[in-house]
């Protein structure tokens, strides 16, 4: 698949943030400082860990209860003080779980291919909150499902059930869409089966059902889909334009280009190198973040 030359597609940097915020590197730069004061001075307080069946809930200091009601994050793999840092940037009013499970994307998708172990997951999440918040009831009110690298076995698993889908509001994938291929390898075509569960969550999110914000870089898999062509073949099955304007969210993460309808949101970061993979989550909070935006018109 040809994705084209990045000199092609360079333009000068815009000066604003890409989705209606701060610019991205000042931006990045006064959170990474603000996160650091707020650590140094206490101000942050503890976050209480508590082990669960598979993961670990994380409860920031404080956490306030409305209503008997909750917004909750699940993550599927990556470094835990790395999603920590992260989520703490994005909302300090929100507990979230992280998921890493020991292997490649196979042993996420073993796990959550039995349509029990998510409703057991959130249960689980319940009953423990409730016990450390003394709460007599708890509701979660909006779910986010993310996840990065390997992770997306999992989210795959998890699209394919009706109450996993009922359940999760937004699906932030993290550079972290991968797929087989079909026919002769040398050609590269996508399996569509595998790909079958994110085509119809975006579908959903086209249709202002839900909230997708998928990323990717360039870096390139001989053996199976780059995040890259994952993408690709979302944009042609959706039929989405991409338009093309090199904006720098930060220094070292320039997004080439962009594909949107209504909640749905697919963006090339470029980069084709391991750091440039591992920095997409090192600063996970931009793209939570911007989740705000996409939820507008």
């Amino acid at each position: 698949m040809n994705l084209g030359s990045q000199k092609k597609w360079l333009k000068p940097a815009k000066t604003s943030f890409p989705l209606g915020l701060a610019k991205p590197s000042r931006l990045w730069n006064w959170l990474g400082c603000l996160t650091i004061w707020m650590r140094l001075t206490g101000f942050a307080g503890d976050t209480s860990q508590i082990p669960l069946e598979a993961g670990t809930l994380h409860i920031p200091a404080g956490l306030q209860i409305h209503r008997g009601k909750l917004d909750l994050l699940i993550h599927l793999h990556g470094a835990t003080e790395t999603v920590e840092r992260n989520v703490l940037a994005y909302r300090k009013d929100m507990p979230w779980v992280t998921v890493n499970l020991p292997g490649l994307s196979s042993v996420y998708s073993k796990h959550f291919r039995d349509p029990a172990k998510w409703g057991q997951l959130v249960q689980e999440v319940i009953q423990a909150l409730q016990s450390n918040l003394k709460q007599e009831s708890l509701a979660v009110e909006a779910c986010i499902l993310s996840s990065f690298s390997a992770g997306f076995g999992g989210v795959r698993e998890l699209l394919k059930q009706s109450k996993a889908i009922d359940d999760i509001d937004t699906l932030v994938m993290i550079d972290s869409l991968y797929a087989g291929w079909v026919g002769d390898p040398s050609l590269r075509s996508v399996n569509p089966q595998q790909m079958a569960p994110f085509v119809a969550f975006a579908r959903l999110a086209m249709t202002g059902k839900k909230r997708m914000l998928l990323t990717h870089t360039r870096l390139v898999t001989p053996d199976y889909a780059s995040t890259a062509e994952t993408a690709a073949y979302l944009g042609e099955q959706l039929q989405l334009n991409w338009s093309e304007e090199a904006v720098e969210w930060m220094p070292g993460m320039i997004e080439w280009r962009r594909a949107r309808k209504a909640q749905f949101m697919a963006l090339d970061f470029g980069g084709s190198t391991g750091q440039d993979h591992l920095n997409q989550l090192r600063h996970m909070s931009i793209f939570l973040n911007a989740l705000v935006d996409l939820s507008r018109p």
